[in-house]
């Protein structure tokens, strides 16, 4: 008895092109740099216009204190190393940096 598999072999799927493209892994591009974030709870903008507004996040019914802190000098963010920047890990969304694509290393004083 032959064992039969729903994939096909590897140098069938050189041949079929249409095979080749319908699985392919999906290329994401890197995520945008976030802009700001919060002093207090670490939420994070993309815009630049919430620079040193207060923070957005709500939780448990209580606004948040804090303000949003500029990071455009960027030695603060490194693109994560389980994603390469995009977001997307194994086909899922990165556990690393909750699809961020970026991670946050401040230096303590």
């Amino acid at each position: 008895m032959q064992n039969v598999t729903s994939q096909p072999a590897a140098s069938q799927a050189f041949r079929n092109p249409q095979h080749f493209l319908a699985h392919r892994p999906m290329l994401h591009p890197q995520r945008q740099r976030p802009a700001a974030v919060c002093t207090r709870c670490s939420a994070f903008s993309f815009t630049f216009s919430a620079i040193d507004q207060p923070c957005e996040r709500v939780s448990h019914g209580k606004a948040c204190p804090g303000v949003l802190t500029s990071l455009l000098a960027g030695n603060e963010w490194q693109p994560c190393s389980a994603c390469t920047g995009t977001g997307w890990h194994a086909g899922m969304v990165c556990m690393h940096c909750q699809s961020l694509g970026w991670r946050l290393f401040r230096k303590h004083s």
